[in-house]
């Protein structure tokens, strides 16, 4: 009976325990799923593998159209881990794209674990931990893919523990001393060293104001529980942060990434991952921002708010990063772990008063959501298939090469091989990774790929005059599609039956259809290949079409 009461207290070591055991639980079942709908992932492990064969490139060598450009990798040791993963996977027998997906889970859990520890020392209660680290899990889990980001939630949750730990007094000023050389190794394992070093100078920039001769009650605002760092310590510590980044094969150059991405309006409106969330699958973060906001009014009313202006402006950062871009909700979902943590004690030390009307709400509330969350793990559905994540962790099981097929050109590339292809192929960057995979730089360079921070928006708005069969207005500069296609040599072209181009080539006698496979399903996509009609590829053209024609028993429609 003790021992239930310590449990359920959220105060004993068995609490921290269960708790940690149902979040790893929780963290497994939503991240260990075959991949889908993920094309940067092939691109990244290619990259791994080229390094270890050949070293670091200087410039591109996937992309035909981007050989004249330098490519500043600033994430070229994670790439090699990962590849390292896959070869470590073949080796076992377990898969090298199952390796690479339990890596990638490996990384989801650790960064749970970090922030469920920093939850647990912050409230001295393991359950609201495991509430505040679920939510945090939950809310990113639509961006977990296996690719370098994930290293970043790792070092951004150590960063904020280690921080929120000096400023606890769980640990010495000294500790500091470890971000520098955390900045030297994450400049090389991805770019969202940038987030961390914004969090850094959150925390400093608290700190250093909470020095200055300011009335008591903004200094509440700031501490109202004050061990700040003085910034004797934090100016040299943060100048050797930044110092630190350079640590890498390109040093400053690293810096002059984002604006290739950002700068470009048009490109960051095209891109899925820098577009705002699909609301219609955000039901948790939905949830947990109305839940967390009534909360905070509640709270306000009692004038219980917990106020650290540092995590507040950092929630709010992070949100409204979240809320424009929806790869940034994971790291909304870190970064709002100390705030959320705070929120959740005084939420449950007022239901522990008198008030009974607060504390209903509050325990109805923490029901509520934990019920939530449960629903999500076993039975949400948001793919075109419908499938739970039960259903997905079984499809782990049970593909061995770890990814889904139909959602790649997988049996486009087979007939490709099949069919021996020549010349420089036409493609869209959304399916690129995978082309990069199978084929690029050995026998086929893909013409444009996702990796815009190496050549900004200029490739792509090529590819997008070509698949959409543009002629842009002469003072534009720039070329109409069939200019591109005469530009770069293009022969054959792998494309979306559904997509313009392919309604304008059906018309066109300098292109013939040579491969065609409609979907089985609505979901999936319509391929075609299309080969430029010359006497040099008469050969060509024949030889592919009565591969298709051996291979499925269907001839392509002259």
């Amino acid at each position: 009976m003790e021992r239930t009461r310590a449990i359920l207290s959220g105060q004993s070591m068995w609490s921290a325990l269960l708790g940690a055991l149902l979040l790893l639980l929780f963290g497994t079942s939503v991240a260990l799923v075959p991949i889908r709908g993920d094309n940067d992932c092939w691109w990244h492990v290619k990259t791994g593998k080229y390094i270890a064969e050949n070293g670091l490139p200087h410039n591109d060598v996937f992309a035909f159209t981007a050989e004249e450009y330098e490519w500043h990798n600033h994430e070229w040791v994670t790439q090699l881990a990962m590849w390292k993963a896959f070869r470590l996977g073949e080796s076992w027998g377990l898969g090298g794209w199952r390796m690479v997906t339990v890596a990638k889970t490996g990384a989801i859990l650790l960064a749970c674990l970090i922030l469920y520890f920093l939850a647990g020392r912050l409230s001295r209660n393991w359950w609201i931990a495991l509430l505040v680290a679920s939510i945090a899990l939950a809310v990113g889990r639509r961006t977990f893919y296996p690719r370098p980001p994930l290293v970043t939630n790792v070092l951004l949750a150590a960063e904020i523990l280690l921080i929120t730990g000096i400023h606890e007094k769980w640990w010495s000023r000294k500790w500091l001393l470890a971000l520098p050389p955390m900045f030297a190794a994450w400049s090389n394992l991805h770019g969202g060293w940038m987030a961390g070093i914004v969090v850094g100078a959150a925390y400093a920039g608290a700190d250093i104001l909470y020095a200055l001769p300011l009335p008591e009650k903004a200094k509440r605002l700031i501490h109202p529980s004050p061990e700040p760092v003085p910034w004797k310590w934090w100016v040299p510590v943060g100048l050797a942060c930044v110092v630190a980044t350079w640590a890498n094969p390109f040093g400053w150059q690293l810096y002059a990434m984002p604006g290739r991405v950002l700068g470009d309006k048009a490109l960051v409106s095209s891109l899925g991952e820098l577009l705002p969330p699909d609301w219609r699958f955000m039901q948790i973060f939905l949830s947990t921002m109305v839940l967390l906001l009534a909360t905070m009014v509640v709270l306000a009313a009692k004038r219980r708010l917990p106020l650290r202006l540092a995590e507040w402006a950092i929630w709010a950062f992070f949100l409204w990063q979240g809320v424009r871009h929806v790869r940034h909700l994971l790291l909304y979902g870190v970064m709002a772990v100390p705030l959320m943590t705070r929120v959740a004690m005084e939420a449950a030390a007022l239901a522990r008063g008198n008030d009974e009307a607060p504390a209903r709400a509050a325990k109805v509330g923490a029901c509520v959501l934990l019920l939530a969350l449960a629903v999500q793990g076993a039975t949400l559905r948001n793919w075109p298939e419908g499938l739970s994540y039960p259903r997905r962790n079984a499809l782990f099981a049970e593909y061995e090469q770890g990814y889904l097929p139909w959602d790649f050109p997988a049996e486009q590339c087979d007939f490709i091989e099949a069919a021996v292809l020549e010349g420089r192929m036409f493609n869209e960057n959304h399916y690129a990774g995978y082309l990069i995979w199978r084929f690029s730089p050995e026998t086929h360079k893909v013409f444009s790929d996702p990796r815009f921070d190496i050549f900004g928006g200029a490739i792509w708005r090529q590819e997008v005059i070509v698949i959409n069969a543009l002629t842009p207005p002469v003072d534009s500069g720039l070329l109409p599609w069939r200019g591109i296609l005469e530009e770069w040599d293009i022969q054959w072209m792998l494309i979306k039956g559904t997509s313009p181009l392919a309604a304008t080539l059906d018309g066109e006698k300098d292109w013939v259809l040579a491969a065609n496979w409609p979907p089985p399903a609505e979901y999936l996509p319509h391929w075609q290949i299309w080969i430029r009609n010359t006497p040099d590829n008469a050969a060509m053209i024949a030889r592919t079409r009565r591969t298709f024609e051996r291979r499925y028993g269907v001839r392509v429609p002259q």
